[in-house]
């Protein structure tokens, strides 16, 4: 792939990370050729200018200034604490353009999703959609455990189930699957599971075309508003799925270098999200448990659990070392876990 040149006029590899304009950057945005035919986007980029309800455009609000709203010294708290202590992460970080663009983990298709409640195996529980929004405070930006009817909630549930409602097109509001983006299926990752990725050339590449935003050491630039990728105040261990590389690998590769999206191919993207998900970030204790329960069925939830995830604890007789986990091949260890199941329900 080519090189994306190193000067701040020139669009750079910026993770789905808000870059303001006066420091010559772009930022990930709302591409309208992808919504056409199925999503009002003239409807929301209406809402969003003052058409909308006050509780959509708080909700928006939020959404668009997280670490400002719920931070240290933001408007909303919890028992006088702040809902977000220590992240500099927005919803609009990950779920970028508002929620709308594909393959960046987009919301279009939550409120239809989650409308009823579902069997959620890292927690044991059933959940929905507020419960999803409660979880995604805590475990992606590592804050407080808020109770459903918190304001803070009612915002954001209202903005999700607005933008839900902009879909305009019947084969998907009664099929959510179909939605561009949401069932996470693109080129170059068909064989995922079979794939590996290597944090050492990811190395090469994020310091080629990533280092100029993200910094050396991924800290970012609070004053350009660049969240950082690592460390501390950036998302915890528990976000993006545990920090899937798979998941991750498919944001980067839709998405990134910013102008030129698809430029990387498949294992490049694998490469970079194995460097930065690998580095040292806060402990978020919610991930402790996840899969520590006896499902539905009767057996540990722990043989369900997410292939790529390294989080919460492992079965006993799990034979493959986190590494793996995290960096693949993940195919073997679908196989090994689908097998102990059938041996488990039916010994």
């Amino acid at each position: 792939m080519k090189k994306t040149v190193k000067l701040l006029i020139m669009t750079v590899l910026c993770l789905g990370f808000a870059i303001p304009a006066s420091a010559g950057y772009k930022e990930i945005e709302v591409r309208p050729g992808e919504l056409a035919g199925w999503f009002d986007y003239s409807a929301y980029q209406a809402g969003i200018s003052g058409a909308a309800p006050a509780d959509v455009l708080e909700g928006y609000n939020i959404w668009m200034n997280t670490r400002e709203t719920l931070g240290p010294n933001g408007d909303y708290t919890y028992a006088g604490e702040p809902i977000i202590p220590n992240s500099r992460v927005d919803c609009n970080n990950c779920h970028v353009g508002g929620g709308l663009v594909p393959f960046a983990d987009p919301v279009y298709q939550s409120s239809r999703k989650w409308a009823a409640p579902k069997y959620w195996r890292a927690n044991n529980e059933y959940t929905d959609l507020r419960h999803r929004i409660i979880r995604c405070l805590a475990n992606c930006d590592g804050g407080v455990w808020v109770p459903r009817e918190h304001e803070v909630v009612d915002y954001l549930t209202a903005y999700v189930e607005w933008v839900g409602s902009l879909v305009t097109d019947p084969a998907m509001q009664s099929d959510y699957t179909q939605m561009p983006g949401v069932s996470r299926t693109m080129d170059g990752f068909s064989n995922w599971k079979n794939m590996s990725a290597d944090r050492n050339r990811g190395a090469e590449l994020y310091d080629d075309e990533c280092r100029t935003c993200h910094g050396r050491r991924g800290r970012g630039e609070p004053a350009d508003n660049i969240p950082p990728l690592w460390g501390n105040s950036s998302i915890p261990q528990t976000a993006l799925g545990g920090l899937s590389v798979p998941g991750i690998a498919r944001f980067i590769r839709a998405n990134m270098p910013l102008g030129d999206e698809w430029s990387f191919s498949a294992q490049d993207a694998l490469d970079v999200a194995a460097y930065f998900t690998s580095k040292s970030r806060l402990h978020n204790p919610v991930g402790d448990t996840y899969y520590s329960h006896i499902g539905p069925e009767g057996i540990p939830n722990v043989y369900y659990k997410n292939i790529t995830w390294v989080i919460g604890p492992k079965a006993a007789d799990d034979p493959f070392a986190d590494d793996q986990r995290r960096f693949g091949p993940w195919k073997p260890i679908e196989d090994w876990q689908i097998q102990r199941q059938q041996e488990l329900i039916n010994p």
